[in-house]
């Protein structure tokens, strides 16, 4: 009577990083059997990858013989990330409108109030405040101006015109 296990064999890499949003082809598995021989066929695989959310995935291989011997379950983590740093993220989700200004300037994507510091084109410093959502800026002159938004962790600029 058979009664030894199947053994499985991952195909590639037991952990795999991809970025967010690309293609994932899994690379598979092979399953050998000492009396059933090869019986990859047989291997049910199951794979939740979804690279469109950053996280961390296992794909799973299970396989069992002729007789129900059954394997030892083989995974694959898939870890699927984001290449921007999280500095990046928030600095890409910081929005300063409208641009151009006349009066008031409208920040969106600040969890906490933040030192604003609004500077002319050379370089000095016009207006500086803490704020969470919004900076009057009517009695600037018109013209280009860089605004820095500052917290004990990063620093982000943005330039803006004001009418």
């Amino acid at each position: 009577m058979d009664t030894t296990l199947p053994v499985i064999t991952i195909t590639g890499d037991a952990t795999v990083t991809i970025e967010v949003g690309s293609t994932y082809t899994d690379a598979g598995a092979t399953a050998l059997d000492n009396y059933d021989g090869d019986i990859t066929s047989s291997i049910v695989t199951v794979n939740n990858v979804d690279t469109s959310v950053v996280g961390t995935y296992t794909i799973t291989y299970d396989v069992s013989d002729a007789n129900d011997n059954a394997a030892a379950e083989v995974i694959r983590t898939v870890n699927v990330e984001s290449s921007l740093s999280i500095e990046e993220n928030i600095n890409y989700k910081l929005k300063v409108y409208p641009n151009p200004v006349d009066d008031k300037l409208t920040i969106q994507g600040l969890q906490k109030e933040v030192k604003v510091s609004i500077y002319n084109v050379l370089g000095k410093l016009v207006l500086s405040k803490t704020t969470l959502s919004e900076i009057d800026v009517y009695n600037l002159k018109s013209g280009i101006y860089i605004i820095k938004f500052e917290n004990n962790q990063k620093v982000v600029t943005r330039r803006f015109i004001k009418n």
